[in-house]
């Protein structure tokens, strides 16, 4: 849970720096995870952690949108898409 825990602190830092309550677009958890060291550039693992992250109600996801039949998957699960 250690680099679940760090990731959220660095989507913390990440929001409070851009004076955002959220992380707009997908490919800035990537960003985000490889400039506080947590995974390099390609790895999906970030994607997997967000989803724990909302799943034990740390993060909240945007809801869907309009028109998108599909649930968010549990955390586990989470892969680009999903974020």
């Amino acid at each position: 849970m250690a680099r679940h825990l760090e990731l959220l602190l660095a989507i913390d830092t990440y929001t409070r720096e851009n004076d955002s309550d959220y992380v707009s677009r997908p490919i800035d958890i990537y960003t985000i995870a490889r400039d506080a060291g947590l995974a390099a550039w390609g790895d999906k693992t970030p994607a997997t952690w967000t989803g724990e992250l909302v799943e034990a109600g740390y993060l909240t996801h945007a809801p869907p949108s309009p028109g998108d039949p599909l649930p968010l998957p549990s955390g586990a699960m989470w892969v680009d898409h999903d974020l």
